[in-house]
């Protein structure tokens, strides 16, 4: 009989003693050698004992304390773990055991003879010359060669190694595996298929080869990480790559009650980290919530059913119940795919995908991550959630009810272990379920009295209610506790780029997605949409990315003719700073290579440089066109919804959407989530307004007269800024008209050519009179003519301001004007009327009082500067032109108890300070009352000086008024200062502020003196002036109205 032996293997790890193995290695290298080789001596003679023929494993029980070993059992068949043997021994055992059975001799088999170092060995496919000169060799002497290295074999089974190897069930969606060189597995299941109950656990073998140990199990730990199985079952793969990395096993110091001991420590394979599945189960948790949310919406139309108000499409709460910790976030959705998750005070931006399998690819913020990206699948189990995160799996569990005795698994109730209706003590074990071939016992995970709702011998599903307990203490059940800490340290999910147009790209996205309905923050999107706008560089990069994607399709000679142009400001926007964009060159380019072409080929080329044609037309005005056009756009996109729900109830609105998009609802959903996101598109818009519009609102006229008329409640903020932007409009349509009216432009008509030079200045001094006496408040438009380029209609509007304030009081052809080398002086005189109290008599007596009425002459000038800097110089000068004007009123001295009084002390200086570019213009609104006060300091300073208040002092100047000039559109800004005979300085009257001093008289503004705390409101059209007292003590607030009215000569000819 010819016996001879292929090495041996090793069952490394195993459950249930070296019932259940997991892990099977070979050679043996636990035991010493000449142990091993007594043991290869043993099996030999024990299958020569019993005539064995065939192949057979003898397996023994090894001792590593006392170096013994003890025969356990022979198994006469082929192992399932034979490749192992396989690979060391480079012996196909299934091709020796045919050729055993054809009747050839074992030494003639090429492999064996190589096995034993023989001559004329090798593979099989030297058979026919190995027979022929083969011979026949001793197996009991000859000694065989060393292994050519080490194998590893794992058993991949259906066990859940977190519940103690309790065996899964159910479908596979997936099963995928790659194969290397020294990898190598096969599985009984494929995707798509499925591990039945009443099957064996085990469906894989994975193998994997070594030159040593040590690169063996290297080597299997790269396999199994390359496995992925996807399904309702779980798999002890993870737990197994944790088992082979554990130091036990690396130092071969483990025995057969090792795994047994680890499961009773409860240590676990590696978790992803808790961020990780946090931020994953709450992703999926929220898209899956939405998708239902958007389905029931879709749901409800498409049944003609208006659905609740309650929906929202965008925020949610997440709770997640992770290891015993309970974890509460706030989601926000910043788009279809984006989210902001908060937790604690913290927040975490992330983006997701959804993969072709139903898989999401996940991008989060986690500087810890280095901007990685995370696979995500999930299934739903009896227990919860079952995330698996990039191979590693964690569990979402459901809120436990100690109550309800579940089935956590298909499984089949064998029999019950405790009476109905007795007491059960904790972790005792009430009921045996027979699981994939496998008997377990169900423990109690609490104390209390026992109700069985299932029978004997009944078939459970996962999730079957077995039986109900009645808890001794419901205080003892362990509950989830809330986590009190924070995300790790954040960073944007995606890189972001330095370069300034993809940087505006991201911003004008973030501004969509806000009129979309999601959530951003609102001042981010808008200082980074500024920055990028204001950029010199915006325009030149954005060419640069389009014709990086047209380049190859364009024409040659047209491709050349933009590059040639282009290049050359590119170069001179590199060495030097606001280079213009050649918006009007490019274009002149483009348009004259396609007019070159026929009709027909004039369209298709169109098409193809319309990115360029639209990026040009967009900055043919500057950078400041290209703004206007992309809010013009975002503006658009608002009022396209919120228009449809301005007047109209929102259950209609939904009604009329449905009706017309019947073929496709998710656009009715798509208006209702950008309408539920109002208060922050209301927010974005106003930011806009004040950002972009407030410079210039004319160019955004038709859009502003949209946005006043909405006329819900919702808007009314907005619908506010809107109308007073547009009186802003109006103030500069109002600028132009006078203009137009003052200057000759109109003359040069076919009819204005006939008239003579006399009949010219009449109508030009009708025009100033109808200016003079008209309704509306012209007061502000004429102030901002005051820098006119024309110096004759400069000089028609100033005395037209002059004579408006001081009608009916002025001069007639007092005004005069001149040049002075700091600006503009104008001079007036005006009278005042005074009522003194005089007695008539000697009598002291108060009967004999009478009143006198009398008036004063007084004289008035105005300096014209466009910076502070100079006012010192020019009031000086106008004050010497101001001396004959003092000398001649000197004679009008009048007595007062006794005493002579110049009747000089009322004269009125008005300073306007005029140019959009001076340091004053660019102060905010008067609203704000810091600001008013920052520019009344730096006048105030001025006039505090000696020089200037004493020379203002002695002309006789009782008031001061300052007219600040601001860019068109916006109403210029009016301070008065008046002489403090305590102070001894020019100080501000706040009760004047925004108003000329002339005018307070009319308004009799010196009632309202009496009172504290006033508080001026101003109205949008200037013509409107409201006083509110506060007192403190009372509740309800004093107010005063006043206002101006003048009457017209005539029908005003310019408006």
């Amino acid at each position: 009989m010819v016996m001879f032996l292929l090495f041996t293997v090793e069952i490394a790890v195993s459950k249930d003693g070296i019932r259940r193995q997991i892990i099977e290695e070979g050679p043996i290298t636990v035991a010493p050698l000449e142990t091993v080789k007594q043991l290869e001596q043993a099996a030999r003679r024990l299958a020569k004992c019993v005539n064995y023929v065939g192949a057979a494993t003898v397996e023994y029980l090894y001792s590593m304390e006392t170096g013994e070993y003890y025969f356990l059992e022979l198994n006469p068949r082929l192992q399932v773990e034979h490749p192992v043997t396989e690979w060391i021994a480079e012996i196909n055992l299934p091709a020796a055991q045919v050729a055993v059975g054809m009747g050839i001799p074992l030494w003639q088999i090429p492999e064996i003879r190589r096995f034993y170092g023989m001559q004329h060995g090798g593979g099989y496919d030297a058979w026919k010359k190995t027979s022929a000169v083969a011979t026949a060799f001793d197996f009991d002497i000859a000694e065989s060669v060393r292994p050519k290295g080490h194998c590893v074999a794992v058993r991949v089974t259906s066990e859940d190694p977190d519940d103690g190897f309790k065996p899964t069930s159910g479908k596979v969606q997936e099963l995928s595996f790659k194969s290397k060189p020294n990898v190598w597995a096969y599985f009984s299941v494929k995707s798509g298929g499925g591990i039945h109950e009443f099957s064996d656990s085990q469906f894989g073998h994975v193998f994997a080869f070594g030159e040593s140990r040590a690169l063996a199990i290297a080597n299997m730990v790269l396999g199994l990480k390359e496995i992925q199985i996807r399904g309702e079952i779980r798999t002890n793969a993870d737990y197994t790559i944790d088992l082979l990395n554990a130091v036990e096993y690396r130092d071969n110091k483990i025995h057969t009650g090792w795994l047994d001991s680890r499961i009773a420590m409860r240590v676990r394979a590696e978790r992803p980290p808790w961020y990780l599945s946090v931020v994953g189960g709450a992703l999926y948790k929220a898209s899956t919530s939405s998708a239902a949310m958007v389905s029931d919406y879709v749901g409800y139309l498409g049944k003609g059913q208006i659905p609740p108000k309650h929906i929202s499409l965008v925020n949610s709460l997440v709770t997640l119940n992770i290891e015993g910790s309970k974890y509460t976030i706030d989601m926000m959705r910043g788009g279809p795919g984006s989210y902001r998750l908060r937790m604690n005070g913290s927040e975490v931006e992330a983006e997701i995908h959804t993969l072709r399998d139903g898989g999401l690819l996940m991008q989060a913020s986690f500087l810890l991550l280095n901007g990685n990206s995370h696979v995500i699948y999930a299934e739903e189990e009896a227990a919860g959630t079952r995330l698996l995160i990039d191979g590693r799996t964690c569990l979402l569990q459901n809120d436990h009810d100690p109550s309800k005795l579940v089935a956590e698994t298909p499984c089949k109730l064998l029999r019950f272990l405790v009476q109905d209706g007795t007491h059960v003590d904790t972790d005792s074990p009430y009921a045996e379920v027979e699981v994939m071939k496998m008997c377990m016992p169900l423990l109690l995970p609490a104390s209390g009295f026992i109700h069985f709702v299932m029978s004997e011998g009944q078939a459970m599903q996962a999730g079957d209610l077995i039986a109900k307990l009645d808890l001794d203490d419901l205080s003892a059940v362990r509950r989830a506790e809330p986590y009190h800490g924070t995300f790790p340290q954040l960073g944007p999910p995606t890189a972001v780029s330095d370069k300034v147009h993809l940087r505006c790209a991201a911003s004008l996205s973030a501004a969509k997605m806000i009129l979309a309905g999601y959530y951003h923050n609102i001042n981010e999107v808008v200082q980074g949409l500024l920055n990028c706008l204001d950029s010199p560089e915006l325009p030149f990069l954005q060419w640069q990315e389009s014709m990086s994607v047209l380049a190859t399709r364009l024409p040659k000679d047209l491709r050349n003719e933009l590059d040639t142009k282009y290049k050359g400001y590119e170069t001179s926007s590199s060495h030097q700073k606001n280079v213009d964009f050649p918006a009007k060159l490019l274009r002149g380019i483009l348009e004259a290579h396609l007019s070159s072409y026929s009709v027909k080929e004039k369209a298709t080329y169109e098409r193809l440089v319309e990115p360029l044609m639209s990026l040009v037309k967009s900055y043919e005005g500057g950078r400041e066109s290209h703004a206007r056009i992309i809010v013009q756009s975002l503006f658009e996109e608002y009022l396209s919804v919120e228009e449809l729900f301005s007047d109209n109830i929102q259950a209609d609105v939904i009604e009329r959407l449905r009706l017309h998009h019947k073929k496709d609802l998710l656009k009715v959903v798509d208006v209702v989530l950008s309408h539920q996101g109002v208060r922050s598109k209301n927010k974005l818009i106003l930011r806009l307004m004040e950002a972009l519009v407030y410079p210039n609102p004319a160019a955004y006229r038709n859009q502003l007269i949209r946005f006043s008329a909405l006329n819900h409640t919702t808007y009314s903020e907005l619908a506010l800024k809107a109308s007073q932007l547009l009186e802003q409009t109006k103030l500069s349509e109002l600028r132009t008209s006078i203009a137009r009216s003052l200057s000759e432009l109109e003359m040069f008509t076919e009819e204005g050519e006939r008239v003579s030079t006399p009949r010219r200045k009449m109508a030009i001094n009708e025009r100033m009179e109808d200016l003079v006496s008209a309704p509306l408040a012209v007061e502000d438009a004429l102030v901002a003519l005051f820098d006119h380029s024309d110096p004759t209609l400069q000089r028609r509007v100033v005395e037209t301001y002059i004579r408006r304030l001081y009608q009916p009081y002025l001069v007639k052809v007092s005004v005069r004007m001149q040049w002075h080398r700091s600006g503009l002086i104008a001079l007036w005189e005006f009278s005042e009327e005074h009522s003194e109290r005089r007695n008539g008599s000697e009598d002291p007596m108060p009967d004999k009082l009478v009143v006198e009425n009398h008036r004063e002459k007084r004289w008035g000038a105005m300096v014209i500067i466009k910076s502070l800097q100079f006012l010192p110089t020019v009031i000086s000068a106008a004050l010497k032109e101001t001396m004959p004007s003092l000398n001649t009123g000197a004679e009008d001295e009048v007595v007062i108890n006794g005493l002579p009084e110049q009747a000089t002390h009322g004269n009125m200086l008005h300073v306007a300070l005029v140019g959009i570019n001076n340091q004053m213009s660019s102060l905010q609104d008067s609203g704000d009352e810091d600001q008013a006060q920052e520019r009344i300091n730096k006048i105030a300073k001025i006039l505090k000086e000696k020089s200037v208040s004493s020379g203002l002092r002695d002309a006789g100047v009782r008031g001061i008024s300052c007219i600040i000039q601001r860019d068109e559109g916006r109403p210029p800004m009016r301070h008065s200062f008046h002489w403090s005979a305590d102070k001894l300085y020019y100080v501000e009257e706040p009760l004047l502020r925004h108003l000329e001093p002339p005018l307070s008289t009319f308004l009799e503004l010196d009632k309202l003196k009496g009172y504290d705390n006033i508080q001026y409101t101003l109205s949008r059209d200037r013509q409107w002036h409201l006083y509110t007292v506060k007192d403190s003590n009372a509740l309800i607030q004093r107010m005063f109205l006043r206002t101006l009215v003048r009457q017209p000569n005539k029908l005003m000819a310019f408006l």
